[in-house]
This record gives structure tokens, sequence and C-alpha cells, in this order.
């Protein structure tokens, strides 16, 4: 929770990427040196059919977009089904 423009979602999505990657993020390391497969929902900046902002933002980290972080706006998503 904080003010608009403070920088919540840039934080998350560093966190995200840095995990998806297998890459330190500010001297931490994530989960046991491999590649972790992530979904990140976001109805705020995600858009299904255009990316939204997420991808912009995301294409500012310069870590890539990898294919085990999958981006989600949340709707219709059924965590019981394994795709």
């Amino acid at each position: 929770n904080g003010e608009t423009g403070a920088g919540k979602t840039s934080l998350l999505y560093n966190i995200a990427l840095h995990a998806a990657v297998s890459q330190p993020l500010w001297g931490h390391r994530f989960g046991i040196d491999k590649p972790l497969r992530l979904l990140y929902v976001d109805a705020e900046n995600f858009d299904r059919t255009t990316g939204g902002n997420a991808l912009t933002k995301i294409d500012r980290i310069g870590l890539g977009r990898p294919d085990n972080l999958i981006l989600h706006d949340g709707r219709d998503i059924d965590l019981s089904k394994p795709e």
C-alpha cells in the first residue's frame, strides 16, 4: 500500500523478473539457483491484447521477458488448472 507513483509495481516486477531468471536482486538470491516459474496477476497494468503498461515497465528493467514469467490480468483465472 502506498501513494500513486511510489514504485510499488516496479518493485514487484523487479522481484518477479529476477526470480524468473534466477539472478540476485540487491544482493539477495532466489530459490535454488534455477529459474522459477511465476504467475504475475496484474489487473491494473496488464492487458491480454496489448500488454498494457506492464510490458513497458518490464522492458525498462532490462532482463527481457522470460517464458517462465506468465503475466495475467486476473480475468477468468482458475488456479486449480495446471495451464
